[in-house]
């Protein structure tokens, strides 16, 4: 039996003496919504252009120009409505004119001319940066007047509204103009226009934000928020049973039962494409072989996997999905588990059995170390990688396990590009774009192809959904064939909450991946 096991039984035993006791208590505060956060605990900086997760509560605090309503329609939201121009190479945004910002100073195009210009400076290595980058190439903006931007894109983009709406957030020039972002004060006491601002945070351990009251969609109907860290998925839970947090995530089907025992629970779920799935470092010597990772796609069953760790969930084939989506490829080359065709790859590859029945070539065996994260809300990788490591091994592959926390992870995979595999996520939201992870100017694997390149461009730039479905497909049918990763199953998320808040309906316009944290202003608590 593993630890998360284990400590889901502690949990349920927990749960079952607060059922059986005394009713577990509801935040006794009615204003106060506190949010447990497992595995990406509040610190500083909180400063969008320096960077992106906090754990996402820049949300709260900062806007982008555009959002998007629960039907993924853009929206405006710091800018009122936007112009297109024929071309599709120039976008005019105009601005609301009563936003302010928490300090009290006024909202003006300066702000958003500040934030592109900094975020581009690539002294700077702003996360937000590659959001303004079309094909590589720098958008153009200008001020037009005091609540008029100008954006003059290079090339024409699809995805240059969806991107204004993610992680564009937009700081303040006031405070920000001429101070090294590093160093910043701003960075501890940040000041934004969103619907909550900033009151403290504990580093490590929570991040408390009160209630706007200028804010020009209204007060939020909540007088504060907390995002509070706990420890791993069992501390959430036991948290939550006992009333001292209202929002978790669960990651299993073992944390979903234990949640759903919980008096007054209601469970929330919604797919946003998000894949969990096992990525290679193609620059690894074993990897860069198509014949290895064929035969460790082959050696898997993903369908029994899915059933038996994350649940009803739908099982992935291809890097566009769920099924549902209108960008999904059903005709992508499929591996269902077949142990004889993998050992067939590796002889082929040169592999033979060892002394000890291990895949070797002359004398180096077949061995890589996998990174997961512990702790993770968001998925189970530790009960993933113990079943893929015995999987692997009846193939004659050897696979280590080394967990580390999301900081270290994050910098390991996407700054220091440092591992033999990883078991994490990736995807794209409900407007594919597979630059970021296959783009050979990009891509976190070291995968690198001039045809898949020329493919995403040309997908990046056509607007016509029909004509970017068809270059999206036929991304995904290359990227299978050529087993650039291997998907394992398509992120459902699950979060359990009381049933006594009123949330917006569950949707993918929730950038938390949480379901109905979005339009945070409308949400309160009835009793």
């Amino acid at each position: 039996m593993n630890s998360t096991r284990l400590g889901l039984i502690l949990v349920s035993l927990v749960v079952a003496v607060a059922i059986g006791g005394q009713p577990i208590s509801a935040q006794s505060d009615q204003k106060t919504f506190v949010r447990g956060i497992v595995g990406q605990p509040p610190t500083v900086p909180v400063n969008p252009l320096v960077r992106s997760s906090n754990p996402r509560a820049e949300l709260w605090m900062f806007e982008p120009l555009i959002s998007y309503t629960s039907d993924l329609r853009p929206r405006g939201q710091l800018a009122e409505r936007w112009d297109v121009s024929e071309d599709g190479l120039t976008y005019t945004f105009f601005l609301r004119r009563n936003v302010k910002w928490h300090d009290g100073r006024p909202f003006t195009a300066d702000d958003v001319v500040f934030t592109v210009e900094t975020a581009l400076n690539e002294r700077n290595n702003s996360p937000m940066r590659r959001y303004y980058l079309i094909r590589n190439r720098p958008v153009r903006v200008e001020k037009v007047d005091a609540y008029t931007v100008r954006f003059v894109l290079p090339s024409p983009s699809a995805l240059f509204i969806f991107n204004m709406s993610q992680w564009t957030m937009i700081v303040p020039k006031h405070l920000l103009e001429g101070k090294d972002l590093s160093t910043a004060d701003f960075n501890a006491k940040p000041v934004g226009t969103g619907p909550f601002r900033f009151v403290e945070l504990q580093d490590k351990q929570f991040i408390r934000m009160a209630a706007n009251p200028d804010y020009y969609l209204g007060r939020p109907k909540l007088d504060f928020w907390i995002d509070r860290a706990l420890g791993d998925q069992n501390a959430a839970l036991a948290a939550f049973a006992k009333g001292e947090v209202d929002f978790i995530g669960v990651n299993s089907r073992d944390a979903i039962e234990t949640a759903r025992r919980i008096p007054n629970t209601k469970i929330y779920s919604y797919n946003a494409g998000w894949i969990f799935s096992f990525n290679m470092n193609l620059k690894a010597s074993f990897f860069s072989d198509m014949r290895v990772r064929r035969a460790m796609a082959y050696a898997i069953d993903r369908d029994q996997l899915a059933k038996a760790i994350a649940g009803d969930v739908p099982v992935a084939w291809t890097l566009i999905g769920p099924p549902s989506s209108w960008a999904y490829n059903p005709n992508v080359p499929k591996y269902p588990k077949d142990v004889t065709r993998a050992r067939e790859l590796l002889s082929e590859a040169g592999f033979r059995p060892g002394p000890n029945g291990m895949a070797q070539k002359d004398g180096k065996p077949l061995k890589f170390t996998v990174l997961i994260q512990s702790g993770a809300t968001d998925s189970d990788p530790e009960s993933y990688a113990v079943v893929m490591k015995q999987e692997f091994r009846a193939i004659g592959v050897d696979m280590d396990i080394q967990r580390l926390d999301r900081p270290t992870l994050e910098k390991r995979l996407f700054e220091d590009k440092e591992f033999d595999a990883y078991l994490w996520w990736n995807g794209y939201s409900f407007e594919p774009d597979p630059a970021y992870y296959w783009h050979s100017s990009s891509s976190i694997n070291n995968y690198a192809n001039p045809e898949l390149d020329l493919l995403i461009d040309q997908a990046a730039s056509t607007t016509n959904r029909d004509a970017r479905k068809r270059f999206l497909d036929a991304i995904s049918t290359k990227v299978a064939r050529d087993v650039a990763f291997i998907p394992l199953y398509y992120f459902s998320g699950f979060m359990a909450t009381k049933t006594n808040i009123k949330f917006p309906p569950p949707s993918a316009a929730d950038f938390n991946n949480s379901a109905v944290l979005y339009d945070v202003q409308t949400i309160e608590k009835t009793r």
